[in-house]
């Protein structure tokens, strides 16, 4: 008969796993080359020591997410011997917390823990279990059900006599009905559904289970009945319907054969075969064999539905197993569809089924953790979407915090606020010497949104203070706007703010005459002083406009810590903020102190030029060459000394700077100063300049003519 009489399926159990599973022929070329003696023959690896020593070890422990150090500790470790199981147990455990989704290797720690045990199941069985927790595919189920077959052995052949079934027999028959219960219904896992075949075939031919009779040809059309009522691929579906249809013509007892089938019929399938229960054989025979047809051709139908996706999935070009190397834009993509297709089905069962075989090989891709949660929130299982979310973060991204802000979201979403504070605190304490700002800012947020303000302010302060220690410079002004923001919009303490952006704008400036190399301290006090300015104008009022004037008097102090370019820009936002809400007074004198800044500006960039373009043409050693910091200071103190001239002739003068044109000249060179290249500076400059002359001109050629020399020149011009 056309059943699986080669017990050699049994192979397919110890089958090498997928590259990327962990096993090591996958790593072949990625593996350290063996050592050679000087006759040229293979050395034996070296027996290492205690784990602890090994240097690989060190490497494992400081590079954790690295899948090829551990590879490199690993393999030595296995091909060591006996004498290094117990360093290759810690070795395993600590890779599978880091790669959890690596089931080759939970069946290589399990078979070792078994091993160690003495061959009892019961030391390999948790592995295996929290093994199936992190990642739940036949393939890591044929693997555990064939680790508990090894204790069952094989019957004789002509043993005919009952016998009960033994407790190794009983642990593995529960498994196989688990397995197939679980991930049965994958297209591609014919072989899971072979090897409970193939167990079956090796035990005796009548078992009593309990005291009950269950022969060999009843426990064989129990697998095939449900193997070819599953979605599996057509082929193996229909070697399982003939499967089945022999064993009903070969049955002993037909009426234990119908009712071993049955419970594993649908209702409305059930319903029809019992009432020809009583009936003779060929009825019987005929209402089972229908029944099992029917839900056959559903599960075929289903099957063939999904074969496209099934077929990008797990074909040549797919991968549906887990693998530390990014995803192909089209394997990303055929896991994307297959999803989209599950929801458009709208079988809550199919969809999680299809989520959780994706979140295998997509582990690594927070959108597809994101989508699962977002799916389970919106069918009204915020739980279960919790739940998905925890799990993301707890065991594949531990160093990613997209998934973690998420889990917190939904937790005070849905009211559990004290869980959402601890997944916040938990996220911190991660990093206690360089915490998150980015999730300091999230939990004063939730304390906030609970209405704790006070609480809120004591975190700010905290960990305000803890930057400042820390000379975290960029995350300590980050905190501190965000804080002064908070108290100026949400708490209403003007006060309170304006004391935030005045210690922070201090801090900074002392910060910036303590690290003059730093590149980022003029951003930053610019970024504190934009804001404190912004703060200011907000207020309104005589009172907000005399504010902001002196916040902007202060920040264009030239010890402020503003660099030099960013004080032109704050002296044209000075000059724009005067002429809106400034008298005539106020425009004229700024508009002076913006033109002698725009000049300084300019001079400091030829001169920042022509030190540099010395430089180059220079032979001079490296070290005799000025330095960046020269350069820029040489350049700063030019700009100075003419903010100072101009200043004073500025002053001295009873009128503004001369005239529309000579301000449309300004404010051209202002627009190149800002987007130009320093060319650009320079042709601003001569052109400002000329502009100035020719206005000069101007003015004197009309004193001439009023003094009636110019009819000697026109007299002149005409002869």
């Amino acid at each position: 008969r056309p059943v699986l009489q080669d017990r050699g399926v049994m192979g397919d159990v110890a089958e090498p796993a997928p590259p990327g599973m962990g096993d090591p022929a996958s790593h072949k070329a990625k593996a350290p080359t063996q050592p050679t003696s000087a006759a040229g023959a293979p050395e034996r690896p070296p027996s290492p020591a205690a784990v602890s020593s090994n240097p690989a070890w060190d490497a494992a422990k400081a590079k954790p997410w690295d899948f090829d150090v551990w590879m490199a500790l690993i393999q030595p470790l296995e091909k060591a011997g006996k004498e290094s199981r117990a360093d290759l147990r810690l070795v395993y455990q600590e890779f599978l917390e880091q790669f959890p989704l690596c089931y080759g290797y939970w069946d290589k720690l399990a078979r070792l823990e078994r091993s160690i045990a003495g061959g009892a199941m019961s030391a390999a069985t948790p592995v295996y279990e929290r093994g199936i927790a992190a990642v739940k595919c036949w393939e890591l189920y044929l693997k555990y059900c064939g680790c508990a077959m090894l204790n069952c052995g094989v019957a004789p052949d002509e043993d005919d006599q009952a016998t009960e079934q033994t407790e190794d027999e009983k642990v593995a028959r529960t498994l196989f009905a688990r397995a197939v219960s679980e991930v049965g219904g994958v297209y591609n896992s014919a072989k899971l559904w072979d090897a409970w075949y193939a167990f079956e075939l090796a035990r005796p031919k009548t078992v009593l289970f309990n005291g009950v009779e269950k022969t060999l040809t009843a426990r064989l059309a129990v697998i095939a009945m449900r193997a070819c009522t599953s979605p599996v691929n057509p082929i193996t579906a229909t070697k399982y319907l003939e499967i089945f249809g022999q064993t009903l013509f070969e049955a002993d007892s037909l009426l234990q054969v119908a009712t071993a089938v049955m419970p594993h019929l649908p209702a409305d399938e059930r319903e029809l075969v019992q009432p020809v229960l009583s009936s003779d054989e060929g009825a019987l025979r005929s209402a089972l064999r229908a029944s099992v047809d029917r839900c056959h051709g559903k599960a075929r139908a289903k099957a063939e539905q999904l074969a496209p996706y099934e077929d990008k999935v797990c074909g040549t070009a797919g991968r549906p197993y887990f693998h530390v190397k990014p995803l192909s834009a089209e394997q990303k993509g055929s896991w994307e569809d297959y999803i989209a297709y599950a929801i458009s089905q709208g079988n809550k069962e199919f969809i999680t089924f299809i989520f959780d075989r994706a979140l295998i090989a997509v582990a690594s891709y927070p959108e597809f953790w994101l989508r699962y949660a977002s799916y389970l929130a919106s069918v009204g299982a915020p739980e279960e979407a919790k739940a998905v979310l925890k799990r993301g973060c707890t065991k594949f991204f531990k160093r990613r915090t997209t998934l973690v802000y998420e889990r917190a979201m939904l937790e005070e979403t849905m009211g559990y606020v004290d869980e959402a504070r601890a997944t916040y605190e938990e996220l911190l304490s991660r990093t206690p010497s360089l915490p998150s700002v980015q999730a300091i800012i999230k939990l004063t947020n939730l304390e906030r949104r609970a209405g704790n303000i006070e609480k809120s302010k004591t975190l700010y302060a905290q960990y305000i203070a803890s930057f400042y220690e820390l000379q975290e410079w960029q995350s300590y002004v980050f905190l501190s706007l965000h804080y002064a923001s908070m108290l100026a919009q949400v708490a209403r303490d003007a006060l309170g703010a304006r004391q935030v952006y005045v210690t922070c704008t201090e801090v900074i400036k002392a910060a910036a005459h303590s690290l003059p190399d730093d590149a980022q301290m003029p951003r930053l006090a610019m970024s504190v002083v934009q804001a404190y300015v912004s703060f200011e104008q907000a207020k309104g009022g005589v009172a907000g406009i005399e504010l902001a004037r002196a916040a902007f008097h202060a920040a264009l102090e030239e010890d402020s810590g503003v660099s030099l370019e960013d004080r032109v820009e704050l002296h044209m936002d000075f000059l724009d903020f005067e002429h809106d809400r400034g008298d005539v007074g106020h425009v004229r004198a700024q508009q002076i102190k913006c033109n002698a800044a725009c000049i300084a500006g300019a001079v400091a960039d030829i001169a920042a030029g022509v030190t540099s373009k010395k430089r180059r043409r220079s032979n001079a050693p490296e070290a005799a060459r000025p330095s960046p910091a020269a350069t820029a200071a040489a350049a700063q103190a030019a700009a100075s000394a003419a903010v100072a001239a101009a200043s004073a002739q500025a002053a001295a003068r009873s009128t503004p700077y001369p005239g529309a044109a000579a301000y449309a000249a300004q404010q051209y060179y202002g627009g190149n100063y800002h987007y130009g290249q320093p060319a650009h500076h320079l042709q601003a400059l001569a052109t400002h300049i000329l502009i100035i002359f020719l206005y000069k001109f101007f003015l004197i050629f009309c004193k001439l003519k009023k003094n009636g020399i110019a009819i000697f020149f026109k007299k002149r011009v005409i002869i």
